[in-house]
Order: structure tokens, then C-alpha cells, then sequence
């Protein structure tokens, strides 16, 4: 516990209690890098279950800022079961997706047209997703994780629909 606490070390004190008990010094580095290696390897497998880096940083934040501490403990609990924790993960992903749906606004006004010679600025800034299933679509696109540039505009929205 105090290892996943710490971000992968330990206290001088545990590790000087792990010492005392006759556990020799090379024996506990070899195990500490090769809980860090498993720790990197399903960070990644997490990240990559939720469409990237940022997708796993706005889920984790999302629950740090909106569970209680039972929920919190359930939902580490929920992290270290490898069975589970990807449908976990996706489900939240859902969650928050579907939390981000805009309602239609039936009296929003028309749009108005650009004065003849103009041009309309072009936003640079992604799009949000409107739906989790537009979402889900662009997700399952061929092009998904094999073209790069796809690759990134997709995970850009997701980021953008997560973060705003």
C-alpha cells in the first residue's frame, strides 16, 4: 500500500524495517523495479483502454473532484482487479461523456451570415464530442491508433469533450 501511496518507493523507514528483517538490500531494489515495471506496464494498458495519457488524467481527476472517500476506495479497489479495471475505466469514460451532453437549445437564435467578403474565422481549437456515440464512433474508425494524425485529432476531442 505504501508503495502505490509513494508513486512507487517506499519510506526509509519500511525500507529500513524490510533491511532490519534480513532481506538483502539487492533483493528488495529487484523487487521495487519490478512492481514499478508492472505499475508502468498497466498505467499504460489503462491509458491505452481509455483512447490515451489524457483521457486516464481527466478520468482520475474526474473521480479525485466527484467521489466520496468509500467511493474513492472502491474505485482503487476496483483498479487493482485485472479483470475488471478496464470495463471500469471505459464505463467512466462513458460517464463523463455522457455528463458533458449539451441539450438541444430549440430557441437559440439562427446563426447570421457573414458579410459578402468576409471570410468566417477558422477555430483551430478541436471540437468537442456531441455524444458518446460519435465518440465511440471515431474511436472505431479504422484509422484509429493507425494513422498518427487521426490518432491525435481523435484523442484532441476526447480531451476536449473530458475538459470542458
Amino acid at each position: 500500500q505504501e508503495f502505490s501511496e509513494h508513486q512507487g518507493s517506499l519510506t526509509e523507514e519500511t525500507r529500513q524495517k524490510i533491511l532490519n528483517a534480513g532481506i538483502p538490500e539487492t533483493v528488495l531494489e529487484a523487487t521495487l523495479a519490478g512492481q514499478r515495471a508492472l505499475w508502468k506496464q498497466q498505467v499504460e494498458e489503462a491509458a491505452s483502454a481509455v483512447g490515451g495519457k489524457e483521457n486516464l488524467e481527466a478520468i482520475l481527476t474526474y473521480v479525485k473532484n466527484n467521489f466520496s472517500k468509500q467511493e474513492i476506495d472502491e474505485f482503487n479497489a476496483a483498479m487493482q482487479n485485472p479483470a475488471v479495471y478496464k470495463r471500469v475505466l471505459r464505463g467512466l469514460l462513458h460517464e463523463i461523456a455522457d455528463s458533458l451532453k449539451k441539450p438541444t437549445n430549440s430557441g437559440s437564435k439562427e446563426p447570421k451570415p457573414t458579410p459578402t467578403g468576409t471570410v468566417a474565422p477558422v477555430s483551430t481549437e478541436p471540437t468537442p464530442f456531441m455524444s458518446i456515440e460519435e465518440m465511440t464512433f471515431a474511436m472505431n474508425d479504422a484509422r484509429y491508433r493507425v494513422d498518427p494524425v487521426y490518432t491525435r485529432e481523435v484523442e484532441a476531442r476526447i480531451h476536449k469533450t473530458l475538459n470542458s
